[in-house]
């Protein structure tokens, strides 16, 4: 008895069928022509394995050097031997140039590279039984290729059509059978047969006249079956179906297979084995899906939104689509990138068929689902999936602990999911897992998880979640981490001291926590960090000296906590910084004076604190300030000139600040927000002097004791301008140049000495956005004093007023 299975390269890529053929003693049929135009028969390998693939694509006519003589398994072959002036010949020099190629037989192409994998599965189950023969050489007898396999005289495949002939007795092989009589009758019981092959095909998108072959061949004698109680055939039938089953899983992964009862001529039975794989899959799961870009509303999609899904057609290599990436050298598909392509509804267990996938990212979907089934048949078929991004899908009905099953992940983002529930508090059984994004999860409880000491993780992310209660002091063994942020939760309690063996932390954020005491020492053994957020907690004490040692700093946030003290003494150390924000404190004293080496300074935010004396020098000539907000402090002194021409945000106000605008802010062309109020700066401001500020939004220059001098009669634009508050500036007279702004929301003119009547012009206010509010108090002059006056204004309503206007105006005594 005999079991016989044969393989071939082929140029499909949506599902492999392997026929298989069983017959009686040395009865060696064939199956049928690997590549036959009306059905898929032979291993279906991802890669045409043409010895010349990459003619079939070029662009400019070349022809390789004709050479004399191959050297084919020690054997040496003239060109004469096979490309003859004979009128039974039909071999062209185009073929001839193949025979030498033997790509099967090169350990780092592809093909010879699946030869060695299924040569792996054979020598790991059958203790190396199976000889391996892959240098026979491809020119048979016609009795080889066609007798000893029983193929009839009139047989289509014996035409010149069909077949490479060298002269009529001889040819170049059609299949690898041609060599199994002959192995047979020298003995080989086991063994393997893989080879070039040369059927005369036309080549167009399916076809082509080289490809490999491997054949199989296995022989069973009685005292193998008959203790089984099976007969001989059934018995043979079986054990060539376990072999087949495990070889491919052995090169595919856990993927969905089935057998199919078929028939292919001169054998009987005839089995074929068809695997659920790569396109059929894939375009199943699109069939499964709707498509509406719009549904990838994420911020984080942007302009790369788009239907990814649209380039997967049938009939074309997989490997090419949008979102799929292909390992280079099987060709199985290992990567699988869906994000922002505008897919909703649910995630179907089809999914888990491509069982090679080291990658899946299907994030930022407000309408796409997994549900418990898909996500069961996934943590069991992806054995081998690193990367599991899943951010803004609704995974509602899964259990947390369930995760915990993916045991091969590295990466896993399961931000914005709707997990609700309580995370494991047992130890993470996920050893190789370096990232956790578990952010935005509202519902979803638990305390600092539980980490193995060989963990490797570098990022974790649990913000805005419902977790709670005190940092552990195991945090320290997160030796590798590189990123923390717990912030929106609800932590408590004081740092532990193991929190410093963090060494390898660039970004810690706690913010928005109910974190309290001081800042631990320890703090100071994190040199590698650059962004430390620890605002909106209820840490207190004096900032300590840590940061002497943490000199990459980028961002420190130390706001709306409860600091006292002194500012901090070694600002200058922090040479990288970028962003400050020590703002709703109590730090008191003066700002240094001696700050140097602060060029990427960007944001220095120190509003609500207790800070007094002057301000320094040095913060008006920061190349790289942005945004300077020094409010509600005890700030005095003159206002020095700025040197910043960068500065998008000035906010001196509520301090003790005196002197005149210094000249400079009228020249920051950059310049959107500024706010002096509540100060006692004085002088004239002419509002010429704004004519620059173009990109301005929100003006205050309220509460001071300047004056704003309105007589120049040029016209002083400011297109963006939405609030303007200039109460209590000595104006005398209504602003010409608010008769062209049209996009203005608030305007405060209170507690000023404007008198007379209101201009024509105010009253039709250009701004579209001035609507709704009608002024019904215009007949009447409010007089602070209790005098009252003449009316004043029209009989009209001022209909294009929007947010609020305030006109107190003084009536003349």
């Amino acid at each position: 008895m005999l079991t016989y299975f044969r393989g071939a390269t082929a140029r499909h890529h949506h599902f492999m069928a392997v026929p298989i053929s069983l017959a009686q003693a040395t009865l060696f049929s064939k199956p049928s022509i690997l590549l036959h135009r009306n059905a898929i028969n032979g291993f279906s390998f991802f890669i045409p394995f043409s010895s010349s693939s990459a003619q079939k694509i070029q662009t400019h006519k070349w022809r390789q050097p004709v050479v004399s003589v191959l050297d084919l398994g020690g054997v040496k072959i003239g060109r004469d031997d096979v490309v003859r002036d004979d009128p039974t010949n039909n071999v062209p020099d185009a073929i001839f140039l193949k025979l030498g190629m033997q790509l099967h037989r090169r350990d780092q192409h592809p093909v010879g590279i699946l030869k060695n994998a299924i040569y792996d599965y054979f020598n790991a189950n059958y203790s190396n039984k199976f000889d391996k023969l892959d240098d026979l050489c491809p020119i048979v007898s016609t009795k080889e290729n066609f007798d000893d396999v029983l193929v009839p005289p009139d047989h289509v495949s014996r035409s010149y059509n069909d077949t490479y002939y060298i002269d009529s007795q001889t040819v170049l092989r059609c299949h690898t059978s041609a060599h199994l009589a002959e192995l047979l009758r020298r003995g080989h019981t086991h063994f393997l047969v893989t080879g070039d092959v040369y059927p005369r095909d036309s080549i167009d998108s399916t076809h082509y006249p080289v490809f490999h072959q491997m054949e199989g061949v296995r022989v069973f004698f009685p005292g193998d079956w008959e203790t089984s109680g099976m007969d001989g055939t059934s018995y043979a039938a079986e054990d060539l179906k376990k072999c087949l089953e495990g070889l491919v899983q052995h090169l595919f992964g856990n993927v969905e297979m089935r057998w199919i009862d078929t028939y292919f001529p001169f054998t009987n039975p005839s089995f074929e084995l068809e695997i659920y794989f790569q396109n059929v899959a894939l375009l199943r799961l699109k069939q499964l899906f709707s498509i509406d870009v719009s549904a990838s509303s994420s911020d984080d999609c942007n302009l790369a939104s788009f239907a990814k899904t649209d380039t997967w057609k049938e009939g074309t290599n997989c490997c090419s689509w949008d979102g799929v990436t292909c390992n280079r050298v099987t060709g199985l598909i290992i990567g699988l990138d869906l994000s922002c392509s505008g897919l909703y509804g649910v995630i179907a267990p089809e999914i888990s068929h491509l069982s090679n996938l080291v990658s899946l990212d299907l994030s930022i979907y407000s309408g796409l689902g997994l549900e418990t089934s898909s996500f069961i048949a996934l943590a069991r078929n992806l054995t081998k999936l690193q990367k599991l991004h899943l951010r803004g899908i609704n995974v509602s009905s899964i259990l947390p602990i369930s995760l915990l099953n993916l045991s091969s992940l590295r990466s896993m983002d399961l931000s914005s999911c709707q997990l609700y529930g309580r995370f494991p508090d047992d130890d993470l059984q996920l050893p190789n897992l370096k990232v956790l994004k578990l952010k935005g999860n509202h519902d979803l409880s638990g305390n600092f998880p539980k980490f193995n000491e060989s963990n490797s993780m570098l990022l974790l992310d649990l913000s805005s979640t419902n977790f709670s209660g005190e940092l552990p002091s195991s945090i320290g063994i997160l030796k590798s981490l590189e990123s923390l942020d717990l912030s929106s939760t609800k932590f408590s309690g004081e740092l532990p001291s193991s929190i410093g063996s963090l060494k390898s932390l660039e970004s810690l954020d706690l913010s928005h926590c109910n974190f309290s005491g001081s800042i631990p020492s320890v703090l100071g053994n994190l040199t590698q960090i650059t962004h430390l957020d620890l605002s909106r907690n209820q840490f207190d004490g004096e900032i300590s000296n840590v940061f002497n040692k943490i000199r990459k700093l980028i961002v420190l946030d130390l706001s709306s906590n409860s600091f006292r003290g002194q500012f901090i003494a070694s600002l200058d150390n922090l040479t990288e910084l970028s962003f400050l924000d020590l703002s709703n404190n109590n730090l008191e004293g003066i700002i240094p004076s001696h700050v140097k080496e602060l060029s990427s300074l960007s944001d220095i935010h120190l509003s609500n604190n207790l800070l007094n004396g002057t301000i320094p020098s040095w913060l008006f000539s920061l190349p790289s300030l942005i945004r300077l907000d020094l409010s509600h402090n005890k700030l005095n002194g003159h206002i020095d000139e700025f040197q910043s021409p960068s500065l998008e945000s000035i906010d001196l106000s509520s301090n003790e600040l005196d002197g005149p605008v210094p000249s400079s802010i009228f020249e920051l062309v950059n310049l959107t927000y500024l706010q002096l109020s509540s100060n006692n700066l004085g002088g004239i401001v002419e509002t010429d002097m704004f004519m620059n500020l173009e990109n301005l939004v929100y003006l205050d220059l309220s509460y001071n004791i300047l004056t704003l001098s309105n007589y120049s009669h040029s016209n002083c634009a400011l297109p963006f301008l939405e609030t303007l508050l200039l109460s209590s500036c000595n104006i005398s007279e209504f602003p010409r140049f608010l008769c062209s702004q049209e996009v203005l929301e608030f305007l405060d003119l209170s507690n000023n000495k404007i008198y007379g009547q209101l201009p024509k012009w105010a009253w039709n206010m250009a701004s579209p956005q001035l609507q709704n509010l009608e002024f019904m108090a215009a007949r009447r002059c409010y007089d602070v004093s209790q005098r009252s006056c003449l009316s004043m204004f029209p009989g009209s309503k001022l209909s294009k007023l929007n947010s609020a206007l305030v006109l107190q105006y003084y009536c003349p005594g």
